[in-house]
């Protein structure tokens, strides 16, 4: 399920092995796009991977998954201002360190 894909990423994140956490990311948005799946807390997961891209250093793919979470924090906070708000907010952060990265001052 995507719970534990995320679970399983969410793990290797915190044990400092951004590659594998990447890899079980992918697995989850494969999945989830394979099967036309949704969850309400994916913004929290492209902000996650975008975290693990940059310990890595690849700016670009940070950039990305920071763009993408603040677009799927956006809608969410729609219907739910509060559990998104705080990740909407930090996905700027995220943006600004892959930005700084790419050395893209402007």
């Amino acid at each position: 399920s995507l719970s534990q894909l995320n679970t399983e990423a969410v793990q290797y994140q915190k044990a400092g092995d951004d590659l594998a956490a990447i890899c079980s990311y992918a697995k989850l948005f494969h999945k989830a796009k394979a099967g036309n799946l949704t969850h309400p807390e994916l913004h929290v997961t492209h902000y996650n991977r975008a975290g693990c891209y940059l310990s890595l250093g690849l700016y670009e793919e940070a950039l990305f998954d920071a763009q993408r979470c603040a677009t799927l924090a956006e809608t969410r906070m729609r219907t739910n201002p509060m559990g998104a708000a705080a990740i909407w907010i930090k996905s700027f952060a995220r943006k600004g360190y892959a930005l700084n990265g790419l050395k893209r001052y402007r």
